[in-house]
């Protein structure tokens, strides 16, 4: 077996950038909003009034526990290593999350996300 080269090329400033600081504060950011402010969460998220239930509170309690789920495992594995791999593998996970995410809106219409300058 080859000796693997241990000399790791650090990654490019915008990446670092995005992905341990504008976007784990960014996921943090909505934590915060689906757990401490919730009405304004749902406000945000679908017009029109919002009555939340128990479960209703219950339910973004839990989306916010990951999205602090998602901001700790980005900021904290991306500092632990500069292996492109891993980088790779951990943004693949986030990046098929965040197709979940969007499908999970389809109920609210598909075109208010292809309109983002009206969020």
């Amino acid at each position: 077996m080859a000796p693997r080269n241990t000399s790791v090329q650090p990654l490019p400033f915008p990446y670092r950038l995005f992905f341990l600081w504008i976007e784990p504060i960014s996921t943090l950011v909505g934590a915060y909003f689906a757990h401490f402010q919730q009405e304004y969460y749902m406000e945000m998220t679908m017009s029109g009034p919002v009555n939340l239930s128990t479960r209703d509170s219950i339910v973004l309690s839990q989306l916010a526990n990951l999205y602090l789920g998602f901001t700790l495992n980005e900021a904290l594995v991306l500092r632990a290593t500069d292996s492109r791999r891993v980088w790779s593998t951990l943004l693949l996970g986030l990046l098929i999350a965040d197709f979940g995410h969007i499908y999970a809106c389809k109920a609210a219409g598909l075109e208010k996300l292809y309109e983002f300058w009206t969020w």
